[in-house]
């Protein structure tokens, strides 16, 4: 009786994580030209950063996964709900981290050298 809030709690969590990553990754995937357009560079002289970002941003999709998974065991396995909470907790602050750090990265092309 107790694992159906639990499952719904760790299934909200999980998708918002996941509306980050994804939100992150359009994200890079709008901003990439336009950011070389508007600094009148080429893709290789943005902030390795920046560029680390576009190219990776979809590996972010394992850590709600991984998470998912551990929060699945959780709830079935042990009976301590410490471990959950702390699963559920983890996906939310990753969910609005990786937003702040993308956004972040992407004014970073921006930040003038002179």
């Amino acid at each position: 009786m107790l694992t159906s809030p639990r499952f719904i709690r760790l299934s909200v969590a999980t998708m918002g994580c996941i509306s980050s990553v994804v939100f992150v990754a359009l994200y890079s995937r709008v901003a990439t030209p336009i950011a070389v357009a508007r600094e009148h560079l080429e893709f290789d002289q943005l902030p390795q950063l920046t560029q680390w970002l576009a190219k990776y941003c979809w590996f972010g999709l394992l850590v709600p996964a991984a998470l998912f998974t551990a929060g699945v065991f959780s709830v079935v396995g042990s009976k301590r709900r410490s471990a959950f909470e702390l699963i559920v907790g983890c996906q939310w602050l990753f969910a609005f981290l990786w937003f702040a750090i993308c956004l972040f990265i992407w004014l970073l092309p921006q930040i003038s050298t002179d």
